[in-house]
């Protein structure tokens, strides 16, 4: 019961490379169960000293165990050393080290919750066919339910933007493919209000060679328009990454950072002035203060 939305943007205009090399999150901060709900949730994660920064939909606990072991992954993938004898930051590198992460998740929860819990298993030792049939059938129906978007620069300073989760195939089950490449046009969202702010993403032409400003008033305005679906709420939380990892968090407590490109004041002062109008003077004429309606044809 959110919304996420990762949007890819350049610092400099054209021919200026790498293109993109900027990154903006942002995230609503309402969180609901079975009992309550609450409006302090917060979803974002972000890791300035790895360079990888991440916001998160479906169960949070799994969307924490997954960031912690994708730090991890990406910890190993500086350390290792290349056959040219640098450590580059490839886009192959990171979305394989993404799949990791997801899948050690995943594998993790199946052995306990599954294999142990639920077929009477123990985790290791020999199967028969039976059993080991089972196991298959479990597995390629079992569900983490946890969504991120996750974004992160390679060695050259170019930022990727990736969608990580399973979604449902044409038959229901779930998808083989759990991480997404979201490069082009540079824009990501998750969550139950997904669909709207997609939708306004696509209709505002948002693309990864846009300036930091203008692509953090179209997802602005991209989460206003999540914000009417019943399971987001109206706060918000915006993170600005820009190049060398400079990384700018605004929150409804700390609306203004020096240095941050953009605010949330001005955000709200843009959306009065270019965001969807108001068609009431369309509408029928209020009633007269006498209370009588005015005569219409």
């Amino acid at each position: 019961m959110t919304i996420g939305i990762g949007v890819l943007c350049s610092s400099r205009p054209k021919p200026h490379t790498p293109r993109p090399d900027s990154l903006i999150l942002i995230a609503d901060t309402m969180g609901s169960s079975d009992y309550d709900s609450t409006d302090e949730l917060h979803k974002m994660w972000l890791d300035s000293e790895l360079g990888v920064y991440a916001v998160g939909a479906g169960t949070l606990e799994y969307c924490g165990e997954l960031f912690s072991i994708i730090q991890n992954e990406f910890k190993l993938l500086d350390q290792e050393t290349l056959p040219d004898g640098h450590h580059h930051r490839t886009h192959g590198r990171i979305n394989s080290a993404l799949i990791k992460a997801f899948l050690h998740l995943k594998s993790q929860h199946f052995q306990w919750d599954i294999v142990w819990s639920k077929l009477g298993l123990p985790i290791i030792g020999n199967r028969s066919p039976e059993e080991l049939a089972n196991v298959q059938a479990e597995w390629q129906k079992f569900w983490i339910a946890a969504q991120m978007i996750i974004g992160a620069f390679d060695h050259e300073g170019q930022g990727y933007l990736y969608a990580v989760g399973q979604s449902p195939d044409e038959n229901g089950q779930p998808s083989p493919k759990i991480v997404q490449l979201r490069e082009f046009p540079g824009f990501a969202t998750i969550g139950s209000g997904s669909y709207n702010a997609d939708f306004w993403l696509k209709f505002r032409g948002q693309v990864l060679g846009l300036n930091v400003r203008q692509s953090a008033y179209h997802a602005y305005e991209s989460k206003q328009m999540a914000a009417k679906a019943p399971t987001v709420n109206d706060s918000i939380e915006i993170a600005v990454i820009q190049p060398d990892c400079e990384v700018f968090h605004l929150t409804m407590e700390r609306q203004e950072v020096d240095g941050c490109p953009v605010s949330l004041p001005e955000l709200e002062a843009l959306y009065e002035k270019y965001g969807p109008q108001k068609t009431v003077p369309m509408g029928f004429p209020n009633p007269s203060p006498s209370g009588k309606r005015k005569r219409t044809l």
